[in-house]
């Protein structure tokens, strides 16, 4: 029997266009966890993200941070899959951009 999966896509702006002070920073942080755990409890249990720098990994960054909290009275899957949409595209990211990509992609299915 295979599970139902209810989605949601992550695709938004580059890290240049985030916010840059590192208060308004963790708010936004604080504010995707929040939707996150949201979407988990109404049912969500697969997010895609666009692979690039900025927003998408942001997002794929707290799906995973999320994943690693254990509710034993409701324990949840969850699926990370990362959306790429060539192979090379990090190739001429600076290297903390790069080496998060790669970082989340071990983490994650892709397509």
């Amino acid at each position: 029997m295979q599970k139902k999966e209810n989605t949601i896509c992550f695709s938004g702006h580059r890290s240049e266009k985030l916010p840059q002070s590192k208060k308004q920073l963790e708010k936004l942080k604080e504010r995707l966890w929040e939707e996150i755990d949201k979407a988990i409890a109404d049912g969500v249990n697969t997010f895609y993200f666009g692979a690039c720098y900025g927003f998408d990994l942001l997002c794929a960054d707290t799906v995973l941070k999320r994943k690693k909290v254990i509710k034993p009275n409701d324990p949840k899957e969850i699926r990370l899959i990362a959306v790429i949409p060539f192979e090379e595209q990090a190739k001429k990211w600076d290297e903390i951009n790069r080496d998060k990509y790669y970082d989340i992609l071990e983490s994650s299915s892709w397509q």
